[in-house]
């Protein structure tokens, strides 16, 4: 009864330690991330236009509008 323990515990043992054994050790490398100062200008986009499909009218809204509607 010992030897057939001993055996289950060396199986057990040696299943948890393969996976150690063969796998790449990965080794972590310090990222420096860095901080992008440019600014972009939304200009352009503070106007969308709205289809109303049931209709096909295209209305005008500024984003601001639009996105109180739709969200609310």
């Amino acid at each position: 009864m010992k030897k057939i323990m001993f055996y289950f515990c060396f199986v057990i043992i040696l299943a948890f330690t393969m996976p150690i054994v063969f796998t790449n050790q990965f080794k972590t490398e310090e990222v420096i991330s860095k901080e992008i100062d440019e600014k972009f200008d939304y200009g352009e986009y503070s106007e969308i236009n709205l289809l109303h499909t049931d209709t096909g009218n295209i209305e005008k809204l500024d984003l601001d509008t639009y996105l109180i509607r739709c969200c609310s």
